[in-house]
């Protein structure tokens, strides 16, 4: 093999390793950011379900009270 094809698979290999690194550190950034957004989710969820707990004794004290009728 003449050192032409030897630096041009060299730097084809080199290319390669390269890229699958790139790659990979594509991937875990990735993964991180569905694990942020997955746990932002669940904040959101939990604050939504406690609203809409508080709204329901809102409502249920404004009915006691005679404030407002619910149908």
């Amino acid at each position: 093999m003449s050192n032409d094809v030897s630096i041009a698979l060299a730097s084809l290999a080199l290319a390669v390793v390269l890229a699958w690194i790139k790659q990979n550190n594509d991937v875990t950034r990735l993964k991180e950011k569905i694990r942020s957004i997955e746990k932002t989710e669940e904040k959101v969820e939990t604050m939504l379900l406690r609203l809409s707990e508080s709204m329901s004794r809102l409502e249920r004290a404004l009915v006691k009270a005679g404030l407002i009728d619910i149908d």
